[in-house]
């Protein structure tokens, strides 16, 4: 929905959650390029194997340490849609969703029991359909 509507969604707050593809440095932020999942009613990104709901750009202000994102760990974020921007996906060219990121957390990939999150994930009321797919609003957690 957000890639299709592009400048009508700017702005919009959004929690997306997904798996981590890759992280790039700015000069004043980070990048974390993430292949859009369903998420749980607490906020957890799928680990259903399938083919994702498209892909998103999460920019996190400042310096965050790659080691921080390894590939194939599980991220939520929210934030607000700034734009949406065309990148290559090989020679494709790909318009990603760019959300500005306010809170995330991060989950090792298949999560085992008791295993520690790393950041922090404040609820947001609403959630606005995540690239290429649908979900359901979110209930704010006490």
């Amino acid at each position: 929905q957000v890639q299709a509507g592009g400048l009508a969604h700017v702005g919009q707050r959004v929690r997306w959650g997904g798996t981590v593809l890759g992280v790039r440095n700015r000069a004043q932020t980070t990048e974390v390029e993430v292949l859009s999942r369903p998420l749980s009613d607490d906020g957890v990104p799928s680990t259903a194997d399938g083919a994702g709901l498209g892909r998103f750009v999460a920019v996190i202000t400042g310096f965050v340490d790659p080691v921080t994102f390894p590939k194939d760990y599980r991220i939520t974020v929210a934030g607000e849609v700034a734009r949406v921007e065309t990148r290559n996906v090989g020679d494709y060219p790909y318009a990603y969703p760019v959300v500005t990121v306010r809170h995330y957390r991060t989950l090792l990939p298949a999560n085992p029991a008791g295993a520690a999150s790393i950041g922090v994930m404040t609820p947001i009321s609403y959630s606005p359909s995540p690239p290429g797919g649908t979900d359901a609003p979110v209930k704010a957690s006490k």
